[in-house]
């Protein structure tokens, strides 16, 4: 009897140790210190999303209760055509000293938050939030995620479980074009000889500077087009050759203040 009952204990004791060092899963959004959270948008106007500091998760182990927090990490979307982000701003209860969003691609942003809770008690439930406009899209949902996050605190630095949200959207009448990634068209004629020329159409929704950017096969720059604050909406550039070119493949550069993008075409 004594036996069994120490085996038992013990038994209890390796289980206990074995609960207490099991790592948690750093993509279990349920574990995350941080919550962000949306409410549905509707097309054509801007929306926040809320970045919250829960106060305590499991076994306390991410309790965030610092006054000073910095957040480096990834902002993802599964649909960009449903939202844009634009900026962080700060919540009612805090200063933020650094909110770098920098647009890598049509999906993924990297996210530095630096802020500062200005309120005496330990912790603010409200961090930051997230400005960005709603977009007309054949999808209506899309799902945001914060994710690679390292977190700095009172505690030291770690890295943190993800944090994600589903943003749905409604329109009011006939859905909106809007556009915030610029678009640019394959040119026509293509291919085209030096002498005719040839055009790419393109779409910018906000105003911004324009920039063509002609490549050879090898890598060199062979002419440049700037255009100064081109209004929003749709617009056709023409390209004829300044001098004398080789026949063959170019590849073109197209950029504005929403990103860029590159196009192939070929001169007879």
């Amino acid at each position: 009897m004594q036996h069994t009952l120490q085996h038992s204990f013990c038994s209890i004791l390796l289980v206990s140790s074995l609960v207490c060092c099991i790592p948690l899963n750093a993509q279990d959004t349920h574990l995350s210190p941080l919550i962000l959270v949306a409410t549905s948008g509707t097309v054509g106007y801007p929306t926040d999303l809320i970045l919250l500091a829960r106060r305590t998760s499991l076994y306390g182990l991410f309790n965030l209760s610092a006054r000073d927090i910095r957040i480096e990490g990834q902002l993802f979307l599964r649909n960009p055509t449903v939202f844009y982000p634009k900026e962080w701003l700060a919540a009612p209860n805090t200063t933020l000293y650094e909110r770098i969003l920098i647009r890598q691609n049509d999906s993924t942003y990297t996210v530095i938050l630096r802020l500062r809770c200005t309120v005496a008690s330990v912790g603010c439930d409200t961090l930051a939030r997230l400005r960005g406009d709603i977009l007309a899209a054949s999808d209506s949902v899309s799902e945001i995620r914060l994710t690679n996050l390292l977190l700095s605190d009172n505690h030291g630095q770690r890295v943190i479980p993800s944090t994600s949200v589903v943003l749905t959207i409604r329109s009011i009448g006939a859905p909106l074009p809007i556009i915030r990634i610029a678009q640019l068209h394959y040119n026509a004629p293509n291919p085209f000889s030096r002498m005719e020329g040839t055009s790419w159409t393109y779409t910018i929704d906000e105003p911004s500077d324009i920039e063509f950017s002609i490549f050879n096969a090898f890598g060199q720059e062979i002419e440049r087009i700037e255009r100064k604050n081109q209004p929003r909406g749709t617009h056709v550039e023409i390209w004829k050759p300044k001098g004398w070119i080789a026949s063959g493949v170019y590849y073109i550069r197209f950029s504005s203040s929403t990103g860029a993008h590159w196009r192939r075409c070929i001169v007879e």
